[in-house]
């Protein structure tokens, strides 16, 4: 009898302990699956970065348009404008011209620099108060608020350029409060150039890279906080090459090739734009999105591919 108490008891004692390391390595397991966080940083990031180059476009497309953009129109806006100040405002509150975005909230642009927006080194301040972008399609939203300093470092306007012809370069420094759709607001400052062309085939192409630098650090185009609350700087280490394809995404800005590094955060990423659903590089047609590549906490390489 005392035997069969024994093995009762060490057979306890054995699931016991095996219960306790399989909830050990369960334990492990997710806390190594860091997936949903890195994603959602890199989709974060890259969110923000769509919609800023979004308004920049229309910031662009208005100071190019004549007579002071009389008679010029922004889908889902309408535009104020106080010629003596050289300040103008595009009031949104409606979908974008393919409506896949529903947008609300005010671009103040103010001439702060130059006679003129087409002269070199002309300079205008733009400042977003409340810009709600949402998806139609998902029904999430990201809000900016803050300023940006935009320079045209060449002279010229977007409006006038040419297939194959001299492209415009701008450099735009500045800082805004990011709000994401669960209400955590971060701050970020963004340092970026961008030169506009129009490619000899005649395909608007838009050519994004960083230029600040931060504790030897080169090339950062984002700085700041990520939802999660931890500090983090996006590098360029290859030119965030985009283009509008009518054949693409409703003809609209398309990232096709560049990649970005994700630093000073635990698990760093890098991010390759313009690869199908494989993770692969694509040449031709339309890409399906972008990869993200991060190690884990147990230097298991993670790979996810992400859509536009």
């Amino acid at each position: 009898m005392k035997t069969l108490k024994n093995k009762l008891l060490l057979g306890l004692i054995i699931i016991s302990v095996l219960g306790f390391q399989a909830c050990k390595k369960k334990n492990s397991d997710d806390f190594s699956d860091d997936t949903a966080s890195q994603i959602q940083h890199s989709s974060d990031e890259a969110s923000v970065t769509k919609e800023t180059e979004a308004s920049l476009d229309d910031v662009n497309a208005y100071m190019g348009a004549s007579n002071l953009g009389k008679g010029f129109s922004i889908a889902g806006a309408t535009i104020d404008s106080i010629v003596a100040e050289k300040m103008y405002v595009i009031n949104y509150n409606g979908n974008n011209a393919n409506g896949t975005k529903f947008r609300s909230g005010q671009i103040v642009i103010q001439l702060t620099s130059g006679s003129k927006w087409r002269d070199v080194n002309a300079m205008v301040t733009i400042t977003f108060n409340n810009l709600l972008v949402r998806n139609n399609s998902t029904n999430k939203s990201i809000v900016l608020n803050g300023t940006h300093m935009m320079s045209n470092l060449n002279g010229g306007l977007v409006n006038m350029l040419t297939a194959g012809g001299t492209s415009v370069l701008h450099a735009i420094r500045g800082n805004m409060i990011v709000t994401f759709e669960d209400s955590t607001q971060r701050f970020w400052s963004v340092y970026l150039k961008r030169e506009i062309l129009i490619s000899e085939t005649g395909v608007p192409t838009l050519k994004v890279s960083g230029f600040e630098s931060i504790d030897g650090v080169n090339n950062i185009a984002v700085a700041g906080t990520n939802r999660f609350g931890n500090p983090f700087n996006t590098i360029i280490t290859q030119t965030i090459v985009f283009t509008k394809n009518s054949n693409c995404f409703n003809g609209s800005w398309v990232p096709v090739s560049g990649i970005k590094s994700h630093k000073k955060i635990a698990r760093e990423i890098t991010v390759t734009y313009g690869v199908d659903q494989s993770g692969a590089v694509v040449s031709s047609g339309c890409p399906y999105g972008y990869k993200v590549v991060w190690t884990n906490i147990r230097n298991d390489n993670k790979q996810a591919v992400v859509s536009y």
